[in-house]
């Protein structure tokens, strides 16, 4: 990797996603210090409460619903979730849709489902405990850290605050992010669809995964 590309990666903020995408981790991997948000205002229409997957009829785009809905404004970590009707399951169904004949769906499904069959009230704590878990199949490093305060974009080589939004699904405008082409599970019925959430990649590949997002940021 080269210095410049090392020193933009050295102090890397990022905000919490759900299911968040490869990039996400890619960029985690690789960075010396990787930093969640987490006393910024809750941004919407953003991967904060959303996540894509590749599904029969093509990309798939699962969002949780948060009490205040499109006007709802908060700090992201006092974001509760609207539990009026079952999205939880609504949720699993969908993932159980695009991945259970993937290779490695019995591998880490029965990890990822209890945290989709307990009613969870707030989205970061939801969130945060996704990332854990994620980290811990792919076994990346456990530790997350968070931010102790809202510091200026300055204090970061990396500020990404902004970024993961739907309307932009890949944002390597600063640093060398590659996309990783694999097998996808409806691979041969569409075109492959870039940078999905790491479910997508996770199901398909395996134990690999951490080799292949190590490698998806390089010269």
């Amino acid at each position: 990797m080269p210095s410049y590309i090392s020193n933009m990666l050295s102090k890397v903020v990022a905000p919490l996603c759900y299911l968040p995408s490869i990039e996400f981790f890619a960029l985690q991997v690789n960075s010396e210090r990787f930093v969640i948000e987490q006393h910024e205002n809750f941004i919407k229409s953003t991967y904060r409460n959303r996540c894509s997957l590749a599904g029969a009829n093509g990309r798939l785009d699962l969002s949780i619903p948060i009490k205040g809905g499109k006007d709802h404004h908060a700090l992201y970590k006092d974001v509760r979730i609207n539990n009026t009707y079952n999205w939880q399951r609504s949720h699993w169904q969908s993932i159980i849709s695009c991945y259970g004949r993937s290779p490695y769906f019995e591998y880490y499904d029965y990890q990822l489902k209890p945290l989709f069959d307990k009613e969870q009230e707030f989205l970061f704590d939801f969130n945060l405990a996704l990332l854990h878990l994620l980290n811990k199949m792919m076994k990346l490093p456990a530790e997350v850290q968070l931010t102790a305060l809202y510091e200026d974009k300055s204090c970061f080589n990396l500020d990404l605050r902004p970024a993961f939004k739907p309307s932009k699904t890949i944002i390597s405008e600063q640093y060398l992010f590659t996309p990783p082409v694999y097998t996808q599970c409806f691979g041969p019925k569409y075109p492959f669809i870039p940078n999905l959430s790491i479910l997508d990649l996770l199901f398909a590949e395996g134990p690999r995964t951490k080799t292949i997002i190590q490698q998806s940021i390089h010269i």
